[in-house]
């Protein structure tokens, strides 16, 4: 298919990990902090006060271990995706799907059953999980799909033109090699 992409796969593979990590941190902090904030801090039952100082005082190790987990479950997202061989935009959406829903929810139904945490707690989490999931389902998808389309066509418009240079070349160096009386000939034609 590609030469160079066989020497990419495991590169590919990191900066798709990475991006989705990325994605689905920064999603996290999207829902927790910014749209559903005070709905989550009054059911977590902490302030935002609070919240700063507890991360204050975890300093920069919380912000390692958030991107760490969030690594961690893109792995292995990555992993079920490439066990299934998904192709197309809606298999990585439905797998996306079913271990956000299947899996997780039931992890963080523990949660709900063991620790006593509210049911309302439980469904922002799923939701947010259901969503996340599925942006990293369609970082992947962009990476391992779209993507080489468009290195195939950017590499076909090269060897057009690799190819349309050499022609020019060739038929400019038959032009200066033609005998005089064909040249006549094809200059009176308009050739």
């Amino acid at each position: 298919m590609f030469r160079i992409i066989p020497y990419l796969k495991p590169l590919t593979s990191l900066l798709a990990l990475l991006l989705a990590s990325f994605a689905f941190t920064k999603w996290g902090y999207i829902w927790y902090a910014t749209a559903f904030d005070d709905l989550w801090q009054s059911l977590i039952g902490q302030t935002e006060d609070e919240l700063i100082k507890l991360a204050e005082s975890r300093g920069k190790l919380q912000t390692f271990f958030t991107y760490f987990i969030s690594f961690v479950q893109a792995a292995g997202l990555m992993i079920m995706l490439k066990l299934t061989r998904v192709r197309s935009f809606i298999d990585y959406q439905f797998v996306a799907a079913v271990i956000s829903v299947l899996i997780v929810s039931s992890a963080l139904g523990n949660a709900v059953l063991f620790t006593g945490q509210s049911t309302q707690l439980w469904y922002l989490d799923i939701l947010h999980f259901i969503l996340g999931y599925a942006g990293m389902a369609l970082t992947f998808w962009l990476i391992y799909q779209v993507a080489p389309i468009y290195y195939q066509l950017y590499r076909g418009k090269q060897i057009v033109a690799r190819r349309l240079k050499l022609f020019n070349a060739r038929y400019a160096e038959s032009q200066e090699n033609m005998p005089w009386i064909t040249k006549q000939r094809h200059r009176l034609r308009g050739l």
